[in-house]
């Protein structure tokens, strides 16, 4: 074979992908080249700082025989740079800065530093937050009113619950967060079922499925198990609200922990509606329940937080026809 033919399908070979055959095949190299040490800025100002320091202090004689190491990290060790400035605020003025926080900047403020966390973990700051935009017009629930307010046991909660009445931007979200996809709920524990008729309807049904998140839940529980009470089980909680025209028996669980797997919206057999489908799973991810409700299917996702949760869930509750695990999820 010519040489040109030769260099020709070495370029072809060159081109072509690389495979694990390539390095079975490879010929041992005899002797291997260290890797190239390559100066980044970091290293530049070491080693500028490291000579300006020599010859400040004058000849190497005065180093008594000591040689300026070339390691960078010896060089890194023996040369002190110029230490960053910054101001450590005091508590009480991360505290009036916290005056002025709107509540969905809370959570970005807390994370600045540990005193802004702690400020955010006060009752001060909570009450504050309350009387900023509370005004006596507003109908409140008997429990988030002021003379009643003082009196809950986490201000925290109410508070919360108190700017979806008080706090414009989160009054127009109460709606669109109800009508957000049910797929979100996925990978959630069920934490009770239960079903009512509507009232005045005699074909229309309502089920409600409440879901807690898996995270928290184990120290959640060793808390539990130590004696220490949750002041509110119903934070972190979610409402499946699922209104149909068809009855389906509730999927009984015998007090294991299920979690939904999926959540689908398929045609309805007439193909004119979407039907639901929700798929539960135990902790081994095996399915233990399919249940599907396709006629007449509208669905809600509500927080524990929102004011449909007191408008609505709260007045549907039947515990006659409750599957309710937990026992504690309504509990005031």
């Amino acid at each position: 074979m010519s040489k040109k033919a030769k260099d020709k399908n070495k370029k072809y070979q060159a081109a072509s992908d690389f495979s694990l055959n390539d390095c079975a095949n490879a010929a041992v190299a005899g002797v291997r080249k260290k890797k190239p040490f390559g100066d980044c800025n970091n290293t530049k100002k070491l080693i500028q700082l490291a000579e300006g320091e020599k010859l400040e202090e004058g000849t190497s004689e005065e180093f008594d025989g000591e040689e300026v190491p070339e390691n960078v990290a010896e060089v890194a060790a023996a040369v002190e740079l110029p230490e960053e400035d910054f101001i450590d605020y005091s508590f009480d003025v991360w505290w009036l800065i916290s005056e002025h926080i709107m509540p969905e900047d809370i959570s970005r403020f807390s994370l600045i530093c540990r005193k802004t966390a702690t400020v955010v973990r006060m009752v001060k700051f909570w009450m504050h937050l309350y009387h900023r935009f509370y005004t006596p017009h507003i109908d409140l629930p008997a429990p988030l009113r002021p003379h009643k307010i003082t009196k809950q046991p986490n201000k925290r909660n109410a508070v919360i619950r108190t700017l979806f009445y008080t706090y414009s931007p989160f009054k127009l979200s109460v709606n669109r967060r109800a009508g957000r996809d049910p797929a979100c709920l996925v990978g959630h524990r069920v934490a009770s079922s239960w079903f009512v008729q509507q009232p005045g309807e005699k074909q229309q049904w309502i089920f409600i499925y409440t879901f807690k998140p898996r995270t928290g839940e184990t120290n959640q529980r060793r808390k539990e198990a130590n004696g220490q009470k949750k002041i509110n089980p119903e934070e972190n909680s979610h409402v499946l609200l699922i209104s149909t025209r068809q009855f389906r028996p509730l999927p009984h669980f015998h007090g294991h922990d299920v979690f939904l797997k999926a959540l689908t919206r398929p045609l309805a057999t007439g193909f004119s509606e979407f039907a639901l489908r929700m798929e539960f799973e135990d902790y081994k991810r095996s399915i233990v329940h399919t249940i599907t409700y396709d006629s007449g299917v509208s669905v809600q996702v509500i927080d524990w937080f929102s004011p449909l949760y007191e408008t609505t869930v709260k007045k549907l509750c039947d515990f006659s026809a409750c599957d309710d695990r937990e026992g504690t999820f309504f509990a005031d």
